[in-house]
């Protein structure tokens, strides 16, 4: 991470925050596991993939911006 880049400060941000909401919805979900909730953890499931694919994406962002800018310009240096 370059933190004189406003991009990688916004990327990471972004993916910290997915992360944090994949983290919760994966809580709820062991929680409805342990109480045998069917319903709700058919639905946290899907949640959960979601956050989870969001989460990737976040990296990927990061790791293309990173690759992209940050490496060519250390190439070029």
């Amino acid at each position: 991470m370059n933190h004189n880049c406003a991009v990688c400060t916004t990327l990471w941000q972004e993916y910290a925050n997915a992360t944090h909401a994949h983290i919760a919805i994966e809580a709820k979900l062991e929680v409805a596991q342990l109480q045998h909730d069917q319903e709700a953890m058919q639905r946290l499931l899907v949640e959960a993939q979601r956050a989870s694919d969001r989460r990737t994406q976040c990296r990927i962002r990061v790791a293309e911006h990173e690759q992209n800018t940050h490496a060519l310009a250390a190439k070029q240096g």
